[in-house]
């Protein structure tokens, strides 16, 4: 925003020199309509960019909300459902061809407690190949929630799927988050797993079985 501000203000210098330089016979009067002028100019800028940050959080909020709305979790059921995980993994090492599996359209989401916090994650694969991330941290000592919206890609091949998170709030990041999953199913339940650290994504749609 400061950048953009010093821009603009950088333009109606530029603009104010070339008026004065012109000296229409009144260079004292013309200087203080000139100064009127720049002043209404920078007011008018700051009010539209005020404008535009509360109407993208608007959006970002109407967003998070939309998606929220047909995603189902509570830590206790994702803690449950990771738990018969982890017997079922342990017992059979077997896994089950994913060809058939489509993960377009799907769900998954990942729940984390800490000691000050808790994590939740929402991962949406689209049907064209793209992908939405979303992180939301809940504080426990404030009770305040934070958002972060991330957007990437996809790429599966067999029950293998590589996930690239590189665009945070539409602005592309340096480090862009990526995760190398497998898909896998135990008892029916369809989930993916972290190659590199065993976290599981468990498919919304179990979850919504589990509390029905």
């Amino acid at each position: 925003m400061a950048v953009h501000i010093l821009a603009f203000t950088i333009v109606i210098i530029k603009n104010v020199s070339s008026l004065e330089s012109e000296n229409f016979g009144y260079p004292n009067h013309s200087a203080k309509i000139i100064k009127i002028h720049v002043k209404n100019k920078l007011a008018a800028f700051l009010q539209m960019r005020t404008f535009v940050i509360k109407h993208n959080a608007m959006k970002k909020t109407i967003f998070i909300l939309s998606l929220l709305s047909s995603t189902y979790f509570y830590s206790q059921d994702f803690s449950g459902i990771n738990k018969i995980l982890d017997k079922i993994e342990s017992k059979n090492k077997k896994i089950k061809d994913a060809s058939d599996y489509d993960l377009k359209g799907k769900k998954f989401v990942m729940v984390e407690e800490f000691d000050d916090h808790s994590e939740r994650h929402i991962l949406e694969m689209n049907a064209d190949g793209t992908l939405t991330l979303i992180e939301l941290i809940d504080d426990k000592a404030t009770g305040k929630s934070f958002s972060n919206i991330f957007t990437g890609d996809f790429v599966r091949k067999k029950n293998a799927v590589s996930v690239r998170a590189n665009f945070l709030e539409g602005q592309k990041i340096a480090m862009p988050l990526i995760y190398n999953l497998y898909i896998m199913n135990a008892d029916n339940i369809w989930y993916l797993k972290d190659i590199n650290n065993s976290k599981r994504w468990i498919e919304n749609n179990n979850l919504i079985k589990k509390k029905k």
